[in-house]
């Protein structure tokens, strides 16, 4: 959704004079009793309510925002932290079986 939501941007964007720049996305604000169980990055699947929309043009340029509130997160899917570490350990196992199969190749061969 989001990556429609970014191309969608960029299409707007693209017959404009200045150069594209992203939209500056808001901060979440969490404050309870309790701590919010999620993980430090990842994915969040929420309910919300826009509870405000402005649109401003100044100097001939248009600004537009919007207070959303948050209703309810549904779903939290969280980044793996060792993302780049399991890339470098396949990568690392792969350069392994080929050298052992070069060397069980060139054994064959005496």
């Amino acid at each position: 959704m989001m990556k429609e939501i970014h191309e969608k941007l960029e299409a707007d964007y693209s017959d404009r004079p200045e150069p594209y720049s992203p939209p500056q996305w808001p901060t979440f604000v969490y404050s309870d009793d309790d701590e919010l169980p999620i993980p430090a990055k990842g994915k969040m699947l929420i309910n919300y309510e826009e509870t405000r929309k402005v649109k401003e043009v100044r100097n001939g340029k248009t600004t537009y925002t919007c207070t959303i509130s948050v209703k309810e997160i549904i779903s939290v899917e969280g980044e793996s932290e060792d993302k780049k570490d399991t890339k470098a350990d396949d990568a690392l196992d792969a350069i392994k079986e080929a050298l052992e199969k070069e060397n069980v190749d060139s054994e064959d061969a005496y």
